[in-house]
C-alpha cells in the first residue's frame, strides 16, 4: 500500500513536472507562435511589395520594349530624315540667297534704306535706285521681292540726314571743342550758305557737314543768325530723339560753349562774323550762369535787382501808364526781357569772380583765314603792283586786247574810242583768260576743247587739259601762264592750225587777242614773271598747306614767316631766281626744288628777249610781300593765336584751308546742272 501510495506520488510528481514541463513548452511555442505570426506578416507585405514591384518591372520592360522599338524604328528613318533636312536647309539657303526681301512684315528693310543711300552717294537719281538694283541682282541670279520706288529712295536719303544730324549732334557734345566754316555764294540770283563743323576729340578731329542754306542777303548778322538757327535745330532735334531720353535734354546755351573758333576766308563780312558768333557763345555763356546763380540766390538779394531791372524797364516803356497801356502779350515780353537783363548782369558778376585763367578758357574764340585766300588775295596784289610798274617808269605796257564790240568803238574814234581804250586791259591775266575761254571753255560747245587736246597730246606725247584759270583762285591764273611760258610755240603753232583749218582762213576775235597776246613782248614779260612767283612761292606754299590734312592752321605762324623771308630774298636780290644758280640753290620757299622745273628753264631760255623782267619780278614779289602780312593778322605777335597754351590749342584746332565748304557749292551746283528740282533739305541729307 505504501508502495502503491509511494509509486502513486511519484508517478503525480513526475506528471506535475511534465505538466511543468509541458507549460513551460507551451509558453514558448505560444511565443515562438506569436513571432512566426509576424514574421508571416511582414513576409506577406513584403510579398505584396514584391509583387508590386514585379508588377511594375513588367510593366517598365513592356515600355522598354516599346522604346527600343520606336528607336529601332527612329534608327531606321534617321538617314532619311538627315538627307531631308540637308535637302531642306540648302533649298532654304539658295532661297535667301537667289531672292533679295525689300521689305519684312511690310517695312523697308535697313539693308535697303543702306543701299538706296550708297547708291544716290555714287551718283544715281533716286528714281534709278529700284530699276539699278533690280538689274544687278538679275544679272547676278537674284530675285527682287518688292519695288525700290523713287519715294523711297528719297525717304531713305532724307531720313540719312536726319540720322547725320543726330550723329554730329553728339559728336558737337562730347567733343573737347568745334570749329565752324562756312562760305557764302549767289545762285540764280538767290544766295546760299555753306555750313561745316570740325570736332576736336581726344587730339582727333573729324569734320561734319551742316548744310546748305538759302538767306535773304549775305550781311554778317544775317550768317550769325543762320548759325544760331542750326545750332537750335540741331539740340531740338537731338532732345526729341531717342538720344536726348537716353543721354538727357541738351540746352543750346550749353552746347555752344563748346565753340572755340571758326574758319573762313579774310573778308571783313566774314571777320564781323566772328566777332558776333563770339559775341552770342558769351551772351549765352552769361546767362546761362546767371541762371543757375540766381536758382541759388536768397530772395533778399535778389528782389533789388529784380525791381532796379523792373524800373529801368518800366522807365523805358514811358512810365507806369505806358506800362499798363501794354498789352498783356508785350507786358510778357517786357518781363522776359526783364528776366534774361538780370541773368546777364548777375552771370556777368558771377564771371568775373573766376581767376584769368578759368576766364580765359571760357571765352576761347579763335578767328582763322583760310590760308589758300592768302596765296590767292597775294598773287593778285602782285599781279595789280607789278601792272603799276610800266605806267610808274613810262615804259609801253601789254598791248591792250579789246572785244568786238570795244573794237568797233575804237576804229571809230572819237570820246568813245578813247573811253574804250582806257577801260580795256591787256596782260597775263587777259591772256590767261582768253586761253581758257579758247581751250577750255566751261561750255563744251564752245571753244577748242578736243581739238586743242589732241594736238598737245600729239606734241607733248600726253594728254593735255589747260587750267582753268578763275578770279575766285586767283593763283590758277599762275598755272595757266606755266602752260603758256612752257609751251609758246607750241600754242603759236596750234593757232596758226585752227587759222589754216577755216575756209577764209582768219582768226576770231578771241584768236587774234591770244595771238597778240603771245606775240606780245610785255605780256610775256608779265606772263613770266607771274610763273616765277609761282614757282618760288605760291605752288609750294599752298603744298604746303595740303600737304597734311591734320595740320593745325594755329601754328602756322613761323611757315608764314618763312614766305615774307623768301620774298624779301627776291626782292634785295632778283638773281637768286633769274641768275645762273638758280637751279644749284634754289631760292624756293623752304628751299626745295621747284615743283616745275622745266617752267624755270623757259623763263631763262627767254630772258635776254625780256629786257625788264628782272624790275618786274621785283615789283610782282614787292606787291605780294606788302600784301602777306594783311592776311597774317590772326599771327600777330600780341594776339589770341601767341598766347594759346597747348590744351587750348587742341580744342581750338583749325583746318589750314576751307576748301569743303567750297566744293560743297561745286557738288550742288553739279547737282542742280542735271537735277534742277532738286531740293536743299534732299541734297543736305
Amino acid at each position: 500500500m505504501k508502495r502503491a501510495k509511494s509509486s502513486l506520488e511519484k508517478t503525480k510528481e513526475k506528471s506535475e513536472k511534465e505538466r511543468a514541463r509541458w507549460e513551460e513548452e507551451k509558453k514558448l511555442l505560444t511565443k515562438r507562435g506569436r513571432e512566426s505570426g509576424k514574421e508571416i506578416s511582414e513576409l506577406k507585405k513584403k510579398l505584396k511589395i514584391s509583387n508590386h514591384t514585379h508588377s511594375n518591372l513588367c510593366a517598365d520592360k513592356e515600355n522598354l520594349s516599346a522604346n527600343v522599338n520606336c528607336l529601332n524604328k527612329l534608327a531606321s528613318r534617321a538617314d532619311n530624315k538627315k538627307n531631308k533636312a540637308i535637302l531642306k536647309a540648302v533649298l532654304k539657303a539658295k532661297k535667301e540667297v537667289n531672292s533679295f526681301q525689300v521689305k519684312e512684315k511690310g517695312v523697308v528693310t535697313d539693308s535697303v534704306w543702306d543701299l538706296a543711300r550708297d547708291l544716290v552717294a555714287v551718283g544715281l537719281k533716286p528714281g534709278m535706285v529700284g530699276p539699278a538694283v533690280n538689274r544687278v541682282l538679275s544679272a547676278a541670279g537674284v530675285n527682287v521681292n518688292g519695288t525700290i520706288s523713287h519715294t523711297t529712295a528719297c525717304q531713305a536719303i532724307i531720313e540719312g540726314g536726319v540720322a547725320a544730324d543726330l550723329q554730329m549732334t553728339e559728336a558737337m557734345r562730347t567733343s573737347d571743342g568745334f570749329i565752324v566754316s562756312g562760305d557764302g555764294t549767289t545762285h540764280r540770283s538767290l544766295n546760299y550758305e555753306s555750313h561745316f563743323v570740325m570736332v576736336n576729340k581726344d587730339g582727333l578731329r573729324k569734320n561734319y557737314f551742316a548744310g546748305i542754306t538759302t538767306a535773304p542777303n549775305h550781311t554778317s548778322q544775317e550768317q550769325c543768325d543762320a548759325w544760331e538757327r542750326l545750332f537750335c535745330c540741331l539740340t531740338d532735334l537731338y532732345n526729341c530723339s531717342p538720344f536726348g531720353k537716353k543721354n538727357g535734354l541738351i540746352d543750346v546755351r550749353e552746347l555752344i560753349q563748346l565753340l572755340t573758333g571758326m574758319l573762313s576766308d579774310h573778308a571783313e563780312d566774314q571777320k564781323l562774323l566772328a566777332k558776333l558768333l563770339e559775341s552770342l557763345k558769351r551772351v549765352w555763356e552769361r546767362k546761362l550762369r546767371g541762371e543757375e546763380a540766381m536758382l541759388e540766390m536768397d530772395m533778399v538779394l535778389l528782389m533789388p535787382l529784380i525791381m532796379e531791372a523792373t524800373t529801368t524797364a518800366v522807365y523805358a516803356a514811358g512810365g507806369a501808364k505806358a506800362w499798363a497801356s501794354l498789352s498783356p502779350e508785350e507786358q510778357a515780353c517786357c518781363t522776359k526781357n526783364i528776366y534774361h537783363v538780370i541773368q546777364q548782369r548777375i552771370g556777368q558778376n558771377t564771371f568775373e569772380s573766376l581767376s584769368l585763367d578759368q576766364q580765359r578758357t571760357i571765352n576761347l574764340f579763335i578767328w582763322m583765314g583760310c590760308e589758300i585766300h592768302n596765296d590767292l588775295n597775294t598773287v593778285k596784289a602782285g599781279a595789280i603792283a607789278m601792272g603799276k610798274w610800266w605806267e610808274e617808269n613810262k615804259v609801253l605796257g601789254p598791248k591792250k586786247l579789246l572785244n568786238c564790240a570795244n573794237k568797233d568803238a575804237a576804229r571809230i574814234g572819237g570820246a568813245a574810242g578813247e573811253h574804250v581804250k582806257e577801260v580795256s586791259v591787256g596782260g597775263a591775266i587777259k591772256a590767261t583768260s582768253i586761253s581758257v575761254a579758247l581751250f577750255n571753255h566751261k561750255n563744251d560747245k564752245t571753244g577748242q576743247h578736243n581739238t586743242y587736246k589732241i594736238f598737245m597730246e600729239e606734241k607733248l606725247s600726253h594728254l593735255a587739259t589747260f587750267p582753268n584759270p578763275s578770279n575766285n583762285q586767283f593763283q590758277t591764273h599762275a598755272l595757266a601762264a606755266e602752260q603758256l611760258i612752257v609751251n609758246l610755240e607750241a600754242y603759236k603753232e596750234f593757232l596758226r592750225l585752227v587759222k589754216d583749218k577755216k575756209e577764209k582762213r582768219n582768226w576770231t576775235n578771241l584768236e587774234l587777242n591770244l595771238w597778240d597776246a603771245l606775240n606780245d613782248l610785255p605780256t610775256l614779260h608779265k606772263l613770266a614773271a607771274l610763273a616765277v612767283y609761282s614757282q618760288t612761292i605760291s605752288v609750294l606754299y599752298v603744298a604746303h598747306v595740303r600737304k597734311n590734312p591734320d595740320q593745325n592752321a594755329l601754328d602756322m605762324g613761323p611757315y608764314h614767316q618763312e614766305v615774307l623771308a623768301a620774298c624779301k630774298a627776291v626782292i634785295d636780290n632778283p638773281d637768286i631766281v633769274l641768275g645762273a644758280n638758280t637751279f644749284h640753290v634754289p631760292a624756293t620757299l623752304g628751299g626745295e626744288q621747284f615743283y616745275h622745273s622745266e617752267v624755270m628753264y623757259a623763263v631763262h631760255r627767254m630772258a635776254p628777249s625780256l629786257l625788264h623782267l628782272c624790275p618786274l619780278v621785283q615789283r610782282f614779289f614787292t606787291g605780294a610781300y606788302e600784301a602777306w602780312p594783311r592776311f597774317m593778322t590772326e599771327f600777330a605777335a600780341g594776339g589770341k593765336i601767341a598766347h594759346l597754351t597747348e590744351e587750348e590749342r587742341k580744342c581750338a584746332t583749325q583746318s589750314t584751308n576751307n576748301n569743303l565748304n567750297e566744293s560743297a557749292f561745286g557738288i550742288v551746283r553739279q547737282n542742280w546742272r542735271f537735277t534742277g528740282h532738286t531740293l536743299i533739305l534732299y541734297h543736305n541729307s
